[in-house]
């Protein structure tokens, strides 16, 4: 028996809810919405996007699981375009020379339909240097797609005129980074691209301000965990410095501070205490600051010591 509940089957709005005759609850499933208490028909026939066949066990799920990556936009066509061959036929047998040269011409053609115009040309252009850039950086999958998501999207608000297509892909780079909370620096970003670093941090203000992106400043326990890897310090010194860094974003010390003068301070003061610290130049040099601000984070943090440690014995 089916009710005369109404479904839109094109907007696939299912009805959901109790069931109204013995208000038990509903399920979803092959393209039917039923009660699983008494077995009423809410719904029917409308767009089921599951698999068109079952599995019992693993070799019945591999045998008929489909394959082909999933679509991604850090691609031009996204994955879902065709590819032609170099190789024989479906057989392997190799092709003639004639057939050849006529799908080398097909292989052409296909390349040129990609891109038509000039637009879809500088986008295709765009994806193909970020994907060198995201390999220079050694960057992961999820940060490749999220830049692409931000390129695009300022591609669709007309963000290019002015600016150099490099630029644009490093700012999208380097906000896709921060936003991922993965540590790239403006220098590094610049190092790997053909652009410099005061066109990557332009290119960044103008996407952060128009798109409207929901950054937050770097974390010194990011830096922190770099400056400690380079060098290879004693997991006792480590963790007082994680602690010092800790102490000083409680007490707000931080605000308008270079984070990697901090984390540089904290992993100084830390190696004193624990008698196994580096020189204050090899420290400022690893952070990227100067010996001047090295020192007055750890004169910093050395009072903040001091204080914490006055309130507790008093």
């Amino acid at each position: 028996m089916t009710t005369n509940l109404s479904i839109d089957v094109r907007n696939g709005e299912v009805p959901t809810g109790d069931c109204p005759e013995c208000a038990g609850p509903t399920a979803t499933e092959r393209g039917e919405t039923i009660c699983t208490g008494c077995g009423l028909v809410l719904a029917e026939d409308f767009l089921d996007r599951g698999a068109e066949w079952r599995a019992f066990d693993a070799e019945e799920t591999r045998g008929r699981s489909r394959v082909g990556a999933p679509t991604t936009p850090a691609l031009f066509d996204r994955g879902v375009s065709s590819r032609i061959g170099w190789g024989g036929d479906t057989h392997g047998t190799p092709l003639s020379s004639g057939k050849r040269r006529r799908i080398a011409r097909m292989r052409t053609h296909d390349r040129r339909a990609v891109a038509g115009s000039k637009r879809e040309q500088n986008l295709l252009r765009a994806l193909s240097e970020m994907a060198r850039l995201v390999s220079a950086l050694e960057l992961s999958t999820s940060v490749h797609e999220e830049a692409s998501v931000l390129y695009r999207r300022a591609y669709r608000e007309n963000l290019m005129h002015g600016r150099t297509i490099d630029g644009l892909v490093a700012g999208a780079v380097y906000a896709a980074c921060r936003r991922q909370d993965v540590l790239r620096t403006t220098e590094e970003i610049a190092a790997g691209s053909s652009v410099t670093v005061h066109d990557v941090r332009v290119s960044y203000r103008v996407l952060n301000v128009e798109l409207g992106l929901a950054v937050e400043p770097v974390s010194p326990h990011l830096y922190l965990s770099r400056l400690a890897s380079q060098f290879d310090v004693p997991p006792a010194v480590r963790r007082r410095a994680g602690e010092l860094v800790a102490l000083a974003l409680d007490s707000d010390i931080t605000t308008g501070k270079n984070p990697a003068g901090v984390a540089g301070g904290a992993l100084y003061l830390a190696g004193i205490e624990q008698l196994c610290g580096h020189t204050q130049p090899e420290v400022a040099e690893a952070a990227g600051v100067t010996v001047v601000t090295l020192r007055k984070r750890y004169y910093d943090l050395e009072t903040l010591c001091g204080e914490r440690e006055a309130r507790t014995s008093g």
